[in-house]
This record gives structure tokens, sequence and C-alpha cells, in this order.
């Protein structure tokens, strides 16, 4: 939250919308509602600069603020930051994260991370399943089994 925060309102203040901090910081909080929140938070800034600015291309200019930022945060920082605080490849978390979505819905989606970590937990611990904990989990050195049971 705090990271998209940020980025929105980088790109507030790069347009000179009022409030920018304000209005970022208020979009990212939203961002936790599943599907509407993004909506909602991008329509608060959009309608702003509807009101304050005199041009069109303000409004356009602040939606792109806010798909830009949702898309970044979508697709790059929120896979990567909680992946690696579970210790998950980026790929790995979203995958888990469409498939348990298609699958169970935005309950799958909350529970695909820590399924997919404790996956990972079982895969590293039984010896024939450590190459699949390996591909799950971020890199780190490899310490195939030598099929002795270590």
């Amino acid at each position: 939250m705090l990271i998209l925060g940020t980025l929105n309102s980088i790109g507030f203040l790069a347009l000179g919308l009022p409030y920018a901090v304000l209005l970022g910081f208020i979009m990212a909080l939203l961002n936790i509602i599943p599907y509407v929140g993004a909506l909602v938070g991008s329509l608060i800034p959009v309608l702003v600069a509807f009101i304050t600015k005199d041009s069109f291309g303000y409004v356009l200019a602040t939606m792109g603020v806010c798909l830009l930022s949702q898309f970044l945060d979508n697709n790059f920082i929120t896979p990567k930051v909680v992946g690696s605080s579970v210790s998950i490849n980026p790929l790995a978390s979203i995958v888990a994260l469409i498939a348990a979505g298609l699958l169970w819905g935005v309950v799958g989606m909350v529970v695909a991370i820590p399924m997919t970590g404790m996956l990972k937990l079982v895969c590293e611990a039984v010896p024939r399943l450590r190459v699949w904990g390996y591909l799950l989990g971020e890199e780190k050195e490899f310490a195939p089994s030598n099929g002795k049971g270590g």
C-alpha cells in the first residue's frame, strides 16, 4: 500500500492535481477491496481532475496515472513483495493467484499465497519433491537428493 500510494502521489503531483498525496494514498487504501476498490479509488482523483482542471487532457492523464500505477502494482510490486515474504518466486505467486482465482474466486486469491507457501515447505521437506520446492522458491543453492533419504 505504501509503494502504491507513493506511485500515485508522484504521478498526481507531476500533473499538478490538488491534494495529490491525499488522493494517492486514498486510492492505495481503497485498493485493498477486491475488484471494486481499484475502480472506486481511481474515480476519486479522476473526478477531482475533472472538477479542478480546465482541460480534458488532465482527466485523461489522471486516468493514465491510475492505470499505470495499478498495472505496476498488480503485475510487479505485489507479486514481488508478497512472494518474497513467504520466499516464493514472483512467477509462482502470479500463477498461484490466477489459478486459485479461477477455481475459487476472491477467497481463492486470498488463500493462494499461504497455500503455495505451505506446498513449497512440504516439497522442500520431502526428498523426492525438492525439485518442485526449488522451482516454487526464490533463487538459492539447490541440493538435490541422492536417493538415500537425505
